[in-house]
């Protein structure tokens, strides 16, 4: 008798999604509250919509792949110069242990397009402190001489 309880337990227990949970910065957040507010409001009391669900509607809109300008835009945001590096010496190994030739060259080459372009990105170099006009032209109204640099 015991038994045939068993698997009527079994079959009762609800299955539940798993959840998948991801980090939002700061910033992303208030604009992902501000989606969901206006959704809400837009529809005026007849159905509540969660952030959870504006997330949703965006990924089911968005195409399956990512765009060149969304991967390079990932690419200059999280790019890593030691995960680099530590890839291009595994490629190195794996291509030793199949005997093939490979060369230095080739291997960054192979991971050039995966590299940000630090040649596009402007690098400015600190400025000079400015002199303060104002308190050179106090000194010489009050006679004094300001100091000159030798």
């Amino acid at each position: 008798m015991n038994s045939e309880n068993a698997p009527a337990k079994k079959k009762d227990k609800k299955a539940y999604k798993t959840l998948e949970r991801v980090t939002i910065e700061d910033e992303l957040k208030d604009k992902l509250n501000s989606l969901a507010a206006a959704a809400n409001l837009s529809l005026q009391g007849i159905t509540e919509v969660s952030k959870s669900d504006v997330i949703n509607l965006i990924l089911k809109l968005h195409p399956d792949e990512l765009s060149k300008m969304e991967t390079d835009e990932l690419r200059k945001t999280h790019f890593d110069v030691f995960k680099c590096l530590s890839w291009l010496q595994t490629q190195a190994k794996d291509a030793k242990n199949k005997g093939a030739e490979v060369s230095l060259k080739d291997l960054l080459e192979k991971s050039s397009e995966f590299m940000v372009d630090e040649s596009n990105q402007k690098i400015r170099k600190p400025r000079a402190p400015r002199k303060s006009r104002v308190a050179d032209s106090e000194l010489s109204v009050a006679g004094i001489k300001p100091e000159s640099p030798q």
